[in-house]
């Protein structure tokens, strides 16, 4: 029986699903995080003199940086072999650095800001904030154009993902309040709206709601999308992947 093969483009939220599959499973071709979908559209930026990578000592987060400048996913989802991708906007909450001089933009995520590059608040577009979902609506159509001039739009399997509100004591998860999650979660479901009228109903994966609950123990610690062991075994039951007796570690 042939291993069926993914390319993640998304957060962690995709990616440790995939530690609770029985080993041998599933194949990763490529995983792809910290990149907003209208920075993938933007124009590549040079490195030289803009900012120091350098300083970035993760090689996972420099290199999350580095393909976030050079825009190479389109590129990587034409010419790289997978059965499935695999996408979830959770990273969609991190903020945009307009350039103007380069016309193009970048994802502001935490690994980013360790390039101590210079960023100005009039440069800066917020997570979920109306322009920026402006930007994202306009950038899921190309997308969606890419998809299918390539033939990859049927191999799309959208993880239908929210925030958290509760963790596994009933608390509101740390450092949310009850009305930013619920505002988040709208601009969410913002975007799975737009995205059923591209994407078949069974190419999308969804979840009952008793299964957002955050897991305080998680192995990268409290998050609304650090979600309880449950949540990531049904993401595998739904992609038909067999659920290993105890999670692999990372």
């Amino acid at each position: 029986m042939s291993t069926t093969s993914f390319f993640i483009y998304g957060s962690c939220v995709s990616r440790d699903a995939f530690r609770f599959a029985r080993e041998g499973s599933f194949r990763l071709v490529d995983y792809y995080a910290r990149s907003s979908l209208v920075s993938v559209f933007a124009p590549p930026v040079a490195t030289s003199g803009f900012c120091s990578l350098e300083k970035i000592t993760s090689n996972f987060k420099r290199r999350a940086v580095e393909r976030d400048l050079n825009k190479t996913r389109l590129k990587d989802l034409v010419h790289k072999r997978y059965d499935i991708l695999m996408i979830d906007f959770i990273d969609e909450r991190l903020h945009l650095l307009r350039l103007d001089k380069e016309k193009s933009y970048l994802t502001l995520s935490s690994e980013f800001r360790e390039t101590q590059t210079p960023i100005t608040r009039k440069n800066t577009i917020l997570g979920f904030s109306p322009e920026r979902n402006t930007l994202w609506q306009s950038c899921w159509g190309k997308f969606v154009t890419f998809c299918t001039r390539y033939h990859i739009l049927d191999r799309i399997r959208i993880n239908k993902v929210f925030y958290s509100k509760y963790n596994t004591d009933r608390d509101i998860v740390a450092q949310y309040t009850s009305e930013q999650i619920d505002e988040i979660n709208n601009s969410l479901e913002a975007m799975y709206s737009r995205v059923s009228n591209d994407i078949p109903a069974d190419h999308i994966i969804n979840y009952e709601a008793q299964l957002f609950v955050a897991n305080k123990k998680h192995l990268w610690g409290e998050s609304p999308f650090h979600y309880i062991d449950a949540m990531y075994q049904t993401t595998l039951d739904q992609l038909g992947i067999p659920v290993a007796e105890s999670p692999v570690a990372p």
